[in-house]
């Protein structure tokens, strides 16, 4: 028994004799000599150990009426096991009453401490006690069961809900609800409520899921949502102990029981016993949608009897598990916090609320203005720095963004931003920088913050440094569709300043990069991308890093690391290799979103390498799936496959793209519907006529809002139609304006390789046009597009290409190509596209890019003889050549010509051309007389005689392109209101004509493909899908065949 008396000094003791201690106490206690400690208020207390008598005694002596009796600070000799149960008792210190008599004595049978735990027992004897001092003696004056019963509230009070914790920035750890507890009435069972007391003073799961396995048939609701609790609390923070928990059959029992007895009747489960239950469903993982929807609906008719903690908390755990509840509990929500919201919520249950909101992808107009309207109210005065930064990640995932709201945040996260951790940080760049496109001042703000926190950067782990990478750049984004960002700007962190911060802390001495996982290492490359800062000796590493790691690497990662490399004009042969054969390996294409395939197939025409058998299976999967694609993504893929000049199976996808366009063109932006018309024009001609013509005639086509460059773009699907079928597509409305356009953008800005072959063939006497449109031979149609040099009298255009209309066979590149180890490519040569193009010309030959294929082909097909000089020829030998050729019969010289020039891959070159001049007679006739050089000419021309190192050619092109791009822009400023059409004019007779012979042939199209479709036996000798398009183009031309022989 623990026995209390009072008399003189107060003595205190507790004697656990030796017939208890088999029942009640069941380990053994140490013998041997007496310990002794010290404890506070003066009192000491002594250790006996006895094994004869298997007792221990304690002793302690207070100083006069109401001293305290202080309980041991150290219970050493229990076991390790055990020493939980008295540890409530170390440090408590019980007042005896001031009043209590000499004789009086309360006894407390060991069996209750055992039940109730030392709080509640010591608890019950202080209210004993008291009573006894008063009067009430003796148990039938009902002393001993009202002290239990205040016991139990004080237990409760003291060992029940435990104090929130601070949630982690990026995830938002909120800390457990209220335990459930027993309300004071008389109809809950003494057994419930000790158990109830048991299950508090539990710190470690096993011992409650020992409780489960004996008195499970004894636990009521309240019993099991602790016994949930406590296991959710222990796993919260620990995966793998999460994992033991679910497996074990106690577990498993108390969960079934604890559905069983929701779904029998919720309506009498108190809504703080549903919202802890709901909780540490929620922490566990574990989803059950019959409970979570009795429970929802059950909270959508009493959602008033629910405690502002138990709303945000119900919230936020439908958003842990992404359980979307009904309008009808929407309604009710939002009802409640119109009435509730400013009086009884505090900041942290708001935040719950938006956090919750946020898991749940439910952006609701009416609740996230009473949010606002609460932030604004508040002032954010009560808020601390962590709800700060959460509520405002929650707003930027939900896309909210509301100026007033947003400032008073930002001003706030601005006055604590040094309380704030790492993460914490994070999650306030990430929010400003997602509302630096939306919301006025949050790019200064954003500019601000960085400028607070960069000196902290080598502070921050791994992780943390990825993530504020990743914001910086999603800030460098955003920001540049505001208007007023140049003027913002000047103010801010210099973008070449931050990334060099960023690599100096990535590649620092106490860093390693395979300590950083390789999502982090993406997110880090994405981040320089956004801030155009390329440094070849942090992305060198990092490629590398990618490269040996690739078989870790997630779909998403290897398509946001090529997209990154690519984005930054940096190529790394060995890099890609390995991305393209992981995606090979693991057959990811299938496992691709049509956004990641378009983003893959993007990233590699940006870096100009080209692999045919990926690209032919990217060909198959979008001619198969080109309807269920976005609009944006079909464009970039075919204008992908432009750009890489693929020719496989080119007719069946720009037919399905060009389809897919016509049947939904309402979709497809402007931007989108000028890539696929060039596209489909670059890789397959005119092969697909009908459905081009079918977009021209659509209704109000000409009224979308067109740049000027896809004006352009559009010219070159007329030019390809007219000069490959013969249609007369320049009485088409739409037709002048974009060969206006064409010609103002291509003629304002000539090459520097073509002004300099152009002089010199002026001294060589030869007769030429440089930069103009190539006119049309006897008895073909007109090109319609320009050539760098055009001979008229020789029929040959001279074409001049840079490395920017090349592109790298990464097949020919694959180590063990060649005849030996040695002769295959190295694998670490990386750099800019033409960095690497002049490398790879060393092993292979680099076809040209689709753009200048389509040239020569429409010029070959007008008549002309194409020759091309790439930027490594010396143009001197071509001018020396057609000087000495002049002598010549023109006839024998088209002839030698037309012997010599190759295909499409851009194999007519000067060499070709020089070989075949070599057996040619100089007898001749006399040559047109030599046109004398001025001096200023001469001076010119021995300047461009000078031989160009590499570095000189690169900047050359270099330049020459950004001057086309300037003069382009500038031509956009000023011309581009000059370009537009007349929507009133009446269209002509010979576009009436086109019309109707076009409604016709598609009635006959559709005819035939319907008849192809309704045959069942026919339809089995296609084998795929592309297989069935392959066919339908074929339909298709022979369709337009007989639309051209009918005009």
């Amino acid at each position: 028994a623990i026995c209390f008396g009072s008399k003189g000094a107060y003595p205190a003791a507790v004697l656990i004799g030796s017939r208890m201690a088999a029942a009640a106490w069941p380990w053994p206690v140490p013998a041997g000599e007496g310990h002794s400690t010290a404890v506070t208020s003066a009192a000491a207390l002594s250790y006996r150990g006895s094994a004869s008598a298997s007792a221990v005694s304690l002793t302690a002596q207070g100083q006069g009426l109401g001293s305290w009796v202080s309980c041991p600070r150290s219970v050493a000799w229990l076991p390790l096991q055990r020493r939980h149960l008295l540890s409530p008792l170390a440090g408590w210190r019980l007042p005896v009453g001031a009043a209590a008599s000499s004789s009086t004595s309360t006894s407390v049978p060991l069996s209750v401490v055992a039940v109730l735990g030392p709080a509640a027992a010591l608890a019950a004897l202080r209210s004993s006690i008291q009573r006894r001092a008063q009067g009430a003696h003796g148990r039938s004056s009902g002393g001993w069961s009202a002290a239990k019963k205040r016991g139990r509230k004080l237990a409760t009070q003291r060992a029940g809900s435990p104090q929130p914790s601070e949630p982690e920035a990026g995830n938002l750890t909120v800390a457990p609800p209220p335990m459930a507890r027993h309300e004071d009435d008389n109809t809950v069972s003494s057994a419930s409520v000790l158990i109830q007391h048991r299950l508090v003073q539990e710190p470690q799961y096993q011992a409650v899921l020992q409780l489960v396995n004996k008195y499970l048939n004894k636990f009521d609701e309240v019993n099991m949502a602790t016994a949930l609790h406590v296991c959710a609390k222990t796993a919260k923070e620990h995966e793998l102990l999460k994992r033991q928990i679910l497996g074990d059959a106690n577990f498993v029992r108390l969960f079934h029981a604890t559905k069983e007895k929701v779904l029998n009747d919720v309506s009498s489960v108190s809504p703080r016993t549903t919202s802890d239950i709901l909780w540490s469903c929620s922490t566990m993982s574990i989803i059950d949608s019959d409970l979570f929807n009795q429970i929802t609906a059950d909270a959508t008719t009493r959602m008033a009897e629910y405690s502002a903690t138990g709303i945000a908390m119900l919230v936020h755990s439908l958003g842990v598990v992404q359980h979307k509840p009904r309008a009808a509990f929407m309604q009710a929500l939002v009802r409640e916090l119109r009435t509730r919201l400013i009086h009884e919520f505090s900041p942290r249950c708001v935040v719950m609320l938006v956090y919750g909101m946020m898991r749940l992808g439910i952006r609701d107009d009416r609740l996230m203005r009473l949010v606002q309207d609460y932030v604004v109210r508040t002032q954010s005065s009560e808020w601390d720095h962590i709800s700060v930064s959460l509520l405002g990640f929650a707003f930027s995932k939900l896309e909210y963004f509301d100026d007033a709201a947003m400032a008073i945040l930002g001003k706030q996260v601005l006055a604590e931003l040094d309380q704030l951790n790492p993460r914490q940080i994070n999650m306030v760049l990430m929010t400003f920088a997602k509302c630096s496109g939306q919301v006025e001042g949050a790019s200064v703000t954003m500019g601000q913050m960085v400028e607070g926190v960069k000196a902290r950067l080598p502070e921050f782990d791994n992780r943390a440094v990825a993530t504020f990478a990743f914001a910086v750049g999603k800030w460098r984004q955003l920001a540049d569709n505001l208007q007023s960002y140049s003027m913002e700007r000047m103010n801010l962190t210099d973008d070449e300043e931050l990334g060099r911060l960023i690599c100096d802390t990535v590649l620092s001495s106490g860093r390693s990069l395979w300590s950083f996982p390789l999502t982090h290492l993406v997110q880090i490359t994405y981040g320089m991308m956004r801030m155009n800062y390329r440094n070849p000796d942090f992305l060198l590493p990092i490629a590398e890093q990618l490269m040996r790691r690739s078989p870790e690497l997630t779909c998403l990662d290897i398509v946001n690391a090529v997209y990154c490399l690519a984005r930054v004009e940096f190529v790394h042969v060995g890099f890609l290799i390995a991305m393209i054969d992981e995606v090979k390996r693991r057959d990811l294409l299938k496992e691709m979103t049509h956004w990641e395939l378009a983003t893959f197939m993007y990233s590699l025409a940006i870096c100009r390498v080209r692999d045919d058998s990926l690209v032919n299976d990217i060909v198959k999967l979008v001619c198969s799936e080109v309807r269920s694609m976005e609009p944006q993504s079909v464009s970039m893929i075919l204008w992908s496959c432009a750009v890489l000049n693929v020719r496989d199976y080119a007719e069946p996808l720009a037919s399905a793209c060009l389809e897919d366009m016509s049947l939904r063109i309402d979709q497809y932006a402007p931007c989108s519907i000028a890539c696929v018309f060039w596209a489909a024009a670059v890789v397959s001609g005119s092969s697909s006529a009908l459905w081009m013509l079918q977009s021209f005639f659509s209704k109000d086509f000409w009224k979308r809002d067109f740049a000027d460059a896809q004006y352009t773009m559009f010219y070159a699907a007329m030019v390809s139609m007219q000069v490959e079928e013969g249609l007369k597509v320049e009485e088409m409305r739409g037709f002048r304006p974009c060969e206006q356009t064409y010609q103002m953008q291509t003629g304002e800005h000539m090459a520097t390789q073509n002004a300099r072959l152009s002089a010199r063939l002026r001294v060589a006497g030869v007769t030429h046009e440089a930069n103009q449109i190539v006119p049309a031979l006897p008895g073909y149609s007109a090109p319609g597009i320009r050539g760098d040099i055009v001979i008229e009298s020789m029929r040959v255009v001279i074409e001049i290409e840079g490395p920017q209309r090349m592109t790298v066979p990464l097949d020919a590149l694959r180590p063990g190509n060649g005849d030996s180890k040695e002769d295959s490519f190295p694998m670490d040569i990386y750099g800019r596209p033409e960095e690497v193009i002049m490398r790879a010309r060393v092993e292979s030959e680099c076809p040209l890019t689709g753009s200048a294929a389509f040239k020569r082909r429409l010029l070959r097909k007008c008549g002309w003889v194409v020759v091309t000089i790439t930027f490594d020829d010396n143009e001197d030998y071509l001018a020396d050549i057609l000087a000495n050729c002049q002598k010549q019969s023109k006839e024998k010289l088209r002839d030698w010509l037309a012997r010599s020039q190759g295909d499409e891959k851009g194999s007519d070159s000067l060499t070709n051309i020089f070989k075949g001049s070599q057996g040619m007679s100089d007898a001749s006739a006399p040559s047109e007389a030599r046109e004398e050089p001025t001096p200023e000419l001469q001076t010119s021309l021995e300047e461009a005689s000078r031989p160009l190192s590499e570095k000189e050619r690169l900047q050359l092109e270099k330049e020459d392109y950004e001057r086309a791009l300037k003069a382009l822009k500038s031509k956009n400023d000023l011309q581009g209101a000059e370009i537009r059409l007349e929507e009133d004019n009446e269209l002509s007779e010979a576009e009436q004509e086109l019309r109707r012979q076009h409604a016709v042939a598609m009635q006959e199209l559709q005819r035939r493909i319907t008849e192809e479709r309704s045959d069942a036996a026919g339809t089995k000798r296609f084998g795929s899908h592309l297989d069935y398009r392959q066919w339908q183009v074929e339909v298709e031309k022979d369709v337009l065949r007989k639309v051209v022989e009918a005009l």
